[in-house]
């Protein structure tokens, strides 16, 4: 990487920390690799590379930040539900002319034995759930908050990684934590709860995939939230192919 190169990273997700360590790893000085994230988790890596916290303030305050930072590429390695973030970044990179990379992984497909409903939105998931049934609802802590009275009635379950901030309702359950890496741990969960139907969504990845396999091992109707359309930009699967592509961006340059 050349001396004059300085790359934000929109994180939030493994691959982003995995792209921040390749890196970091080609960076002649520790200052080039930011890695940034919204706020909403505590438990951020433990990098040498500078770690920002917080909104940029929409599309205008990334354009102004990626200008005043001097940032030469932007990667946007966020969630694949992280929408407006996505929105933005592709704004700023139209409005700035910086390079814009986009890190996704590879959406799940169903696989012999599951049992999947395709849905366009959490809110429709979970007024797809049938009246009586016991549901895990694996949507996070910031989604349920919008939309928890539709299963208000049910005797839900759901985990997240910070408290819920919100009411949770009379019968539900909730557990602290990120999706086990284990299937066999999963399988404990959905059986010791009683679990007939799990809503979800198509976050792809391996680190929350273990639930969908116990939910197919249990044969556990899944509702599978669909993923929002991406903005129109080129797609890569992984940080090592996003890293390779951001040093030929500098070789071309140099």
């Amino acid at each position: 990487m050349t001396t004059d190169a300085r790359i934000l990273i929109l994180g939030g997700t493994p691959e982003a920390r995995q792209l921040a360590l390749l890196l970091q790893a080609r960076a002649p000085a520790p200052d080039q690799v930011i890695l940034s994230f919204a706020g909403a988790v505590r438990d951020l890596p433990e990098t040498s590379c500078e770690i920002r916290v917080g909104g940029f303030g929409g599309a205008e305050g990334l354009a102004d930040y990626l200008l005043s930072r001097k940032i030469t590429a932007l990667v946007d390695a966020t969630h694949p539900f992280a929408a407006s973030i996505s929105a933005n970044a592709q704004a700023a990179s139209s409005a700035t002319g910086i390079p814009l990379l986009r890190l996704l992984r590879p959406a799940w497909a169903p696989m012999q034995g599951d049992d999947w409903t395709d849905c366009a939105n959490s809110a429709a998931a979970l007024e797809a759930l049938p009246a009586s049934c016991r549901p895990f609802l694996a949507l996070g802590r910031q989604e349920l908050r919008q939309i928890f009275s539709k299963a208000a009635h049910l005797p839900a379950l759901f985990r997240s990684i910070e408290p819920a901030d919100f009411p949770i309702p009379e019968g539900w359950r909730w557990i602290e934590g990120r999706p086990a890496r284990s299937m066999t741990a999963e399988l404990q969960l959905l059986r010791d709860a009683g679990i007939t139907h799990m809503v979800t969504k198509n976050s792809g990845g391996d680190g929350a995939y273990q639930k969908i396999a116990a939910a197919r091992a249990l044969q556990i109707p899944m509702l599978m939230v669909s993923r929002p359309a991406e903005p129109a930009q080129a797609v890569l699967p992984d940080a090592e192919a996003t890293c390779d592509a951001l040093m030929a961006i500098f070789t071309t340059r140099s």
